[in-house]
């Protein structure tokens, strides 16, 4: 699924549990890339090709991003708030 889909899905479960159980809060604990060593043959965090088109479309550039292209870090961390603030409006 591409990135709108899998943030609407998220903010889908925590509207379902709000509006269906008796909370006192959501806490979004793990809602970031890991932060691992990166290594292409099992560390692929955020490489879905969604991802990759819409990151090369925005930014212009072509081909798999280096994962210490700022940014590739800085689409990443806007993706992380984009995420973020679609929870908080839902909640």
């Amino acid at each position: 699924p591409a990135l709108p889909e899998v943030q609407a899905y998220n903010a889908g479960i925590i509207a379902d549990i709000l509006l269906n159980y008796n909370v006192d809060g959501i806490v979004i604990d793990r809602l970031r890339y890991p932060d691992t060593s990166f290594n292409r043959t099992d560390r692929d965090f955020g490489y879905h090709p969604y991802a990759i088109a819409e990151f090369n479309a925005q930014y212009g550039k072509s081909g798999v991003p280096d994962p210490f292209d700022a940014d590739w870090r800085a689409y990443r961390e806007a993706n992380i708030t984009r995420q973020m603030q679609l929870l908080y409006t839902t909640m």
